[in-house]
């Protein structure tokens, strides 16, 4: 079964994927941040990010499990007054729903059975997590403490509440039922292809967990569970993670649940930035931003201290995993060019190779050999919007020895501690692909990692990185190339920046980010989004009371910084241009045919 592009957004590094990780595995790694204290609050919560940006591993460490691991090991963490339950997506809804589609099945019919399949996977979530609760905590938060004939009765409630019949009254039995029901569901279905649709009505009538509503079903749970505990105040909260493979109407239904509901259940739903098939806030049940829920998006279109407060917190938790204490990044990798200008712009004012930035100082009365003399906050209030310009241009176009402009060997402008926290982004996915092997480098050598080794690993990540964007198509074509990723718009892109940042003209506000015109083609705008869901592009537009980026018309990106060495630009957000002139001026655009609507 085809799923949308938008959904094959792909990682570099999946091998640190959480959602492989046991909630325990999680926590014994995890470094708190401000999008955690955020999501830790009693409130409904919508979560968007892209691939690897640490949707799955916030969710993953509110569930009881991973919060007793703290509290052993007395890790300072904000505190959760409220039973998390994680809810996994399954790819599975998604293709029941086009499948019975095509085989004929109503629209109403097929939503049974989907949502039945969901309510299944909710309420065996809720199973495992009392079992836990019961019978495995140790901690005062959330132990509840349990005879077997206690079980037997609670187990009992619990059935008939949920419509299910299990062996025995315990744990482990109603736990098997559900994941029976769960393989019952698509049998079902197979016997009714096979049956055909005289008498299906009343076939599907006459399963009463087809009817089964999970909010409904999951209130009941607290009210029963609660009460038994003496618990009465006690909230619940449903994680649902990677709601973008999802149907929408399932979305639709949790949104709408957001709104009004009561205070027995918190929603969390985690996203992807783009998502096109789901039209929300104009239904008039649904809730709202800032008002039934916190929107909480897991990027910043410009560097910010907390995201670099992020990565030497997750630097340090790496280093002490490995026995390695009192050590700081810049011990390790150096201070980055990004902390200071002076030896850039001291090579500029001897070698002046770069004529066109020699003349910018000219006619803003600055003499280059001044430079040498400025310093600090005068140098600063002269060079301010011209320093990133300025530094980029002196970096890459130095006279070779030939007396050609040539890339130097080494761009130590993308090296260094802070550099290299800008360009992961605080995904942590990728901080973890890059710093992994320059950690094992810096064990092994025993001294700080040279400023080349920094770019290589940057290097190999975006070249990775690249090689799986090829997997998103993107609607380009060519007489010599049949079908083409992503890889080429983003490429395309990249090197009109580029052309703007290292021109034979100095342009002190050169463009680095596009915004998408209205009417480029439907599948290009798909691709992007593809291209925004896997982290290549970052949004730069404000966000605004939409919940969902379902359109990106008129709506502004850049390229993530990962792949600022390639394209030779700054790691600073820059003035904006069409998307339209950027493929009509290039030279890709010029040999290949973008399509446009």
């Amino acid at each position: 079964m085809t799923e949308s592009i938008t959904n094959q957004a792909p990682s570099a590094f999946d091998s640190f994927n959480a959602r492989n990780l046991r909630p325990e595995q999680v926590a014994k790694t995890f470094v708190p941040s401000e999008h955690y204290k955020k999501i830790s609050k009693k409130r409904h919560s919508v979560v968007l990010g892209p691939r690897g940006s640490g949707k799955t591993t916030l969710f993953k460490m509110l569930e009881c499990r991973a919060q007793d691991i703290w509290i052993e090991s007395k890790k300072n963490l904000t505190d959760i007054d409220f039973c998390a339950v994680f809810i996994p997506t399954d790819r599975l809804w998604n293709e029941q729903v086009e499948t019975l589609t095509g085989l004929g099945f109503t629209s109403e019919h097929s939503e049974i059975f989907t949502s039945s399949l969901f309510c299944a996977q909710v309420l065996h979530r809720l199973a495992e997590c009392i079992k836990y609760r019961c019978r495995e905590s140790s901690s005062i938060n959330w132990k509840i403490e349990i005879s077997n004939n206690e079980e037997y009765e609670l187990v009992k409630e619990i059935s008939r509440g949920w419509r299910v019949k299990p062996s025995t009254y315990t744990f482990n039995s109603l736990i098997s039922e559900l994941a029976t029901r769960k393989c019952e569901i698509p049998a079902f279905i197979a016997k009714e292809r096979v049956l055909g649709e005289e008498g299906r009505v009343s076939r599907i009538a006459d399963q009463e967990f087809f009817f089964l509503d999970f909010l409904k079903a999951t209130e009941t749970f607290i009210d029963i569970v609660n009460s038994f505990a003496k618990q009465d105040n006690q909230t619940w909260a449903l994680l649902f993670d990677e709601l973008e493979i999802a149907p929408a109407f399932i979305v639709k239904r949790l949104m709408e649940s957001m709104r009004g509901g009561g205070d027995k259940v918190l929603l969390k739903l985690s996203l992807a930035p783009y998502n096109p098939n789901f039209d929300i806030e104009s239904n008039i049940f649904s809730a709202t931003d800032g008002n039934d829920f916190d929107l909480i998006p897991l990027w910043s279109a410009k560097k910010t201290s907390e995201a670099r407060r992020f990565c030497i917190d997750l630097l340090d938790s790496m280093l002490t995993e490995k026995g390695i204490v009192d050590t700081t990044a810049e011990q390790i990798f150096g201070k980055s060019e990004l902390d200071g200008y002076d030896e850039i712009l001291d090579g500029i004012a001897r070698e002046q190779d770069d004529e066109a930035s020699i003349n910018y100082l000219a006619e803003n009365n600055i003499r280059a050999s001044d430079l040498v003399q400025l310093k600090g906050i005068k140098r600063a209030q002269h060079l301010r919007k011209a320093i990133p310009i300025l530094r980029a241009r002196y970096e890459f176009l130095r006279e070779g020895t030939d007396g050609q402009r040539s890339r130097k060997s080494i761009p130590t402008m993308y090296s260094g501690a802070n550099a290299l926290f800008d360009m992961v982004e605080a995904n942590p996915r990728w901080f973890i692909g890059v710093f992994e092997p320059l950690i094992a480098e810096y064990i092994t050598n025993k001294k700080s990692v040279p400023r080349k080794r920094q770019v290589i690993e940057i290097e190999k990540a975006a070249a990775k990185f690249l090689s799986l964007l090829k997997t998103i198509p993107c609607p380009i074509k060519s007489s010599s190339i049949s079908a083409v990723g992503v890889d080429k718009a983003i490429d395309t892109i990249g090197n009109y920046f580029k052309s703007e940042v290292l021109g034979e003209k100095l342009i002190i506000e050169p463009a680095g980010s596009f915004v998408v015109d209205s009417d480029l083609s439907p599948e290009l705008k798909k691709s992007l989004g593809a291209a925004l869901n896997a982290g290549a592009i970052v949004l730069a537009s404000t966000l605004t009371e939409a919940t969902f980026l379902r359109s990106l018309d008129n709506q502004r990106f850049r390229i993530c910084y990962l792949l600022a060495p390639k394209y030779r630009i700054p790691l600073q957000l820059m003035k904006d241009v069409k998307l339209k002139r950027i493929l009509s001026l290039s030279e890709a655009s010029q040999q290949a045919d973008l399509v446009f609507g």
